[in-house]
């Protein structure tokens, strides 16, 4: 019996505008209205400038979290979203940040979480009350 807890989407975003994502002012707002637009719950969130330029997005969420961390001076930003949640919702945000931070080019994986760490321990359990 596979059980899935949820997903990640881990997303390598590449030529980004420096624009965009060197400053939490511009980036910040960005990424706000568009975790709203897709319906995730925000339970607390914070947005960290580094200098000379860079920002770190963080956003707790009732699903999960959702994080991006940009290198301006590379145009690139990494993107992790977990959700337990609506998957949809997850990769959504993905393609709706990389389209907001004008990517040249997007490499994203999608990532099933919980399945082979639960089978394994639903395994043990049928073999523990077995034996008993």
């Amino acid at each position: 019996m596979k059980i899935e807890v949820g997903i990640q989407v881990i997303s390598e975003i590449c030529g980004c505008n420096p624009d965009i994502i060197s400053k939490k002012e511009v980036l910040g707002p960005l990424l706000d209205k568009i975790v709203e637009e897709v319906g995730l719950t925000v339970l607390t969130h914070r947005h960290h400038q580094f200098t000379p330029g860079g920002v770190t997005s963080f956003y707790m969420l009732a699903e999960s979290h959702l994080a991006l961390h940009t290198w301006p001076e590379y145009g690139y930003c990494a993107l992790d979203i977990f959700t337990c949640g609506d998957r949809n919702k997850a990769l959504e945000a993905s393609r709706r940040i990389s389209k907001v931070l004008e990517a040249e080019d997007v490499k994203e994986r999608v990532i099933s979480r919980g399945v082979e760490e639960f089978e394994q321990k639903i395994k043990i359990k049928k073999a523990v009350t077995a034996f008993h």
